[in-house]
C-alpha cells in the first residue's frame, strides 16, 4: 500500500503554481483537503498523515509531554 499526506501534496500543488507565477492561496481549507484526498485515491494512493507530524501540529512549538508528565500533573 502507497501513501502520501495529503498536507504534503497542497504544499507541493502550491509550490507548482507559485512557480509558474501563480498566488495559489488556499481560501477554503476544507475543500482543498478533501480535494486532496480524493485526488490521492484516484491515484491508488491512500491518504494518510504521519502520527507524529499530525501531533506537533496540533501542540505547535510546545514540548512532546510524556505519560508520565500527564499523570505526574493530575496526582498533583
Amino acid at each position: 500500500m502507497q501513501t502520501y499526506d495529503p498536507n504534503k501534496l497542497i504544499a507541493d500543488v502550491q509550490a507548482v503554481l507559485a512557480s509558474h507565477g501563480l498566488d495559489a492561496g488556499i481560501t477554503d481549507s476544507l475543500s482543498a483537503q478533501i480535494g486532496a484526498a480524493t485526488l490521492l485515491r484516484a491515484l491508488g494512493i491512500t491518504p494518510a498523515v504521519d502520527a507524529v507530524d499530525a501531533y506537533k501540529q496540533i501542540l505547535g512549538a510546545g514540548p512532546w509531554p510524556d505519560a508520565d508528565d500527564r499523570r505526574a500533573e493530575r496526582s498533583g
